[in-house]
């Protein structure tokens, strides 16, 4: 999974009061299906043991990093992220009419 900055830019829009602070920079998920693995690329890195907490709401990663270090391989593996920003007239028209139709552009 893999969440960029300019989603929460879409998110502040249509919610000017949302704190996008926790949020910074662009996120990557790993999960083995027991634990998960969140990493930003500002370094912050958060793991959640899912059978236990489905809300993901209690960080592990320091204290288990045994488990860490494999889903970090993983992540680790991916391709790195591209810039997101884009310029609107690059993108094919029907790309930005279905984007449009899901409300990810005006």
């Amino acid at each position: 999974m893999r969440h960029q900055a300019w989603y929460l830019d879409f998110v502040i829009k249509r919610n000017p009061a949302f704190d996008p602070t926790p949020f910074a920079g662009d996120w990557s998920a790993a999960t083995d299906g027991t634990w998960k693995l969140i990493r930003s690329t500002t370094g912050d890195v958060r793991l959640y043991h899912l059978p236990e907490d489905r809300a993901e709401e209690v960080d592990l990663a320091a204290s288990n990093p045994e488990v860490v270090a494999p889903l970090a391989s993983r992540l680790d593996a991916l391709p790195q992220f591209r810039n997101a920003t884009q310029d609107p007239a690059e993108i094919p028209p029907e790309t930005r009419d279905r984007l449009r139709s899901l409300g990810y552009v005006d």
